[in-house]
Order: C-alpha cells, then sequence, then structure tokens
C-alpha cells in the first residue's frame, strides 16, 4: 500500500531541507514523494536538487495559491493515500508512517487522522489530541491538523479538490463538504507530525482574511439554528473547562 506524501512550499529555504529529511529518512519504502515548488525565488530550489535522487516528482511553477499548489499534488499522486507534509511542518521520528502505515491497512475509512506536536518557542512543545469521533459540532468549534490527516485517494474523486479560491481555509471547508458527503473518518493515536506554531497566528493581515473565509464557510454548511445551538453548546462547554480542566494552551506529554 503505497502512500504519497505531498510537500508545498515557495521561498521556503529557512525550512524545507528539515523537511525533506524527515520524509527521505522513513523506514517505511513503500513512500512516494512529491513536491510542489511555487516557483521559489529563493534559494530552495537548489536545496530541493541536492535531494532529487530521492524525490519522485518535482515540480516548480507559479500556482495560484497553496491549495492551487496542493490540487497539482493530488493529481500527481499514484498511492492509495495522500498525505500533506509541509515545509516548516516535520515528521515525529523516521518510523512513523510505518507505523501509520498498519493501521491504515487494517482501516475502511475514508479519512484517518492522528495527533501533531505543536512546537512554540514561548511555551514549550505541546500534544494536541483531536477528537476520537469527529462531528458537525465539532466542525463548528475547529478543524483537524492536515499535518496529521491521511486521505484516500478516491476520496478527492469522490467530491473534489480543494477550492483554490479560498487563500487560508480550504482544508476546513474540504472537510465539511467530506462530512456531508458522508465520508468516513477514524482517529488513531499516534502523534504523526511536529507542528510549527507561527504563520497565520502571527500575522494580522492573514488572521483577518481566515476569520472571514471561516465565516463564509461556516455560513454555507450550518443553518441558523445549528448555529445559535453551537454557540449555545459552546458556552456550556468552555464554562466546564475552565472549571475541571488546567488553563494551558495545550494538554502536555511526556516522552
Amino acid at each position: 500500500m503505497k502512500i504519497s506524501i505531498i510537500t508545498v512550499c515557495r521561498n521556503a529555504e529557512a525550512s524545507i531541507e528539515a523537511t525533506i529529511q524527515s520524509v527521505i529518512k522513513q523506514t517505511c519504502k513503500d513512500i512516494e514523494y512529491i513536491i510542489i515548488d511555487g516557483a521559489s525565488t529563493d534559494g530552495t530550489l537548489s536545496i530541493i536538487d541536492r535531494y532529487k535522487d530521492q524525490i519522485d516528482k518535482i515540480i516548480s511553477e507559479p500556482d495560484k495559491g497553496l491549495y492551487d499548489a496542493m490540487n497539482k499534488g493530488i493529481k500527481e499522486a499514484s498511492g492509495e493515500f495522500v498525505y500533506f507534509l509541509n515545509s516548516e511542518d516535520i515528521l515525529l521520528h523516521e518510523n512513523v508512517i510505518s507505523v501509520v502505515a498498519k493501521k491504515l491497512k487494517h482501516s475502511k475509512e475514508d479519512i484517518i487522522y492522528g495527533d501533531i506536536l505543536l512546537a512554540n518557542k514561548k511555551i514549550g512543545n505541546g500534544y494536541l489530541t483531536q477528537q476520537n469521533k469527529v462531528n458537525k459540532f465539532y466542525f463548528f468549534k475547529q478543524t483537524l491538523a492536515h499535518q496529521s490527516v491521511f486521505t484516500r485517494k478516491t476520496a478527492f474523486d469522490k467530491i473534489g479538490d480543494y477550492k483554490s479560491n479560498y487563500k487560508v481555509v480550504s482544508d476546513f471547508e474540504w472537510f465539511l463538504r467530506a462530512l456531508k458527503s458522508d465520508l468516513t473518518f477514524k482517529h488513531i493515536d499516534i502523534i504523526v507530525a511536529m507542528f510549527f506554531l507561527g504563520g497565520i497566528s502571527s500575522d494580522p493581515n492573514q488572521n483577518a482574511i481566515f476569520f472571514k473565509e471561516r465565516n463564509e464557510v461556516v455560513k454555507t454548511y450550518f443553518t441558523g439554528y445549528e448555529m445559535f445551538l453551537y454557540n449555545i453548546l459552546l458556552i456550556i462547554q468552555n464554562s466546564i473547562d475552565i472549571i475541571f480542566k488546567p488553563l494551558d494552551k495545550y494538554r502536555r506529554k511526556a516522552h
């Protein structure tokens, strides 16, 4: 069973090498590695070129944004499962794809997702565990971290690719579309990758785009009654969290 790992990047000379190395060092041999570069103008391509013999496909050309590049990767992928590990993300350890592959082999679901390790210099590493079973209320609150998600290639055939008109929330929209289309989800108790915090959360302009686009998607997939009900449930849940859970932003886990 082949897993297609896709890295999308542009002007990522500071982080792309670590991402590539975390993939090519995997002990699992049934991996197809694809890099989609958005016509980088820094040293990204020269770094990629060092590893070209260990990368199955390299495409470097202008694109219309992140999700346009991700869609190009999907079209190039020949694996049964597609997994996105973009620049600034790294796989947790060299055996993690082998461990995940064993779970995938015995799973019938369309979308299998694990957990991720969040890296933040200010607060240290935090372990983000994702909900065991997702439902519409879950996606009203949040979304799945794409660095932890393995998707059957046939799922994209069934409901289409990412909508490239969104700049930052198309994966969120795709998960809602998948849920509406009765695609199946399954959680596996494995920390898959390390995600370095920053990006959208540190850029006020991108943050504004995120909330604008997310509100558009929510209005598309949720009725007014659902939005009212889920907001009430969020207030209740947040109140319970404050009373009964530590106020740490992330659940911590020793290694």
